[in-house]
């Protein structure tokens, strides 16, 4: 599951512009916050990824292929996310994947 988990991951920060910059603020909070778990030493060699790659790599992306920061319903959603994980302060309250899921359903209904 660990090497699913850091496709995942590469696959969200080349293409979720808001991914991407929470990403290179605190990898740690990103990975939580997606419901990845890495192990420690992904978790190092993933700290090392350069952001200018990454950058890049995005900005040769098909427009199609990226998700950009644009306020639209799952960009909220991750925000409001974002925000509940914060004022819980622990990864054993945090939102399980599925709640994320449902919610994240729940936001592109209406």
């Amino acid at each position: 599951m660990s090497q699913e988990a850091v496709e995942v991951l590469v696959g969200k920060i080349v293409t979720d512009d808001e991914i991407r910059a929470r990403f290179f603020r605190s990898p740690e909070e990103t990975c939580c916050l997606l419901g990845l778990q890495l192990t420690p030493v992904e978790l190092e060699a993933i700290r090392h990824v350069s952001q200018t790659a990454v950058r890049q790599l995005a900005v040769n992306l098909d427009p199609r292929l990226i998700r950009a920061a644009l306020g639209n319903k799952e960009s909220m959603m991750a925000r409001e996310m974002d925000q509940r994980f914060r004022s819980i302060g622990s990864r054993e309250n945090a939102p399980s994947q599925a709640e994320r899921q449902k919610a994240r359903l729940v936001a592109l209904e209406s």
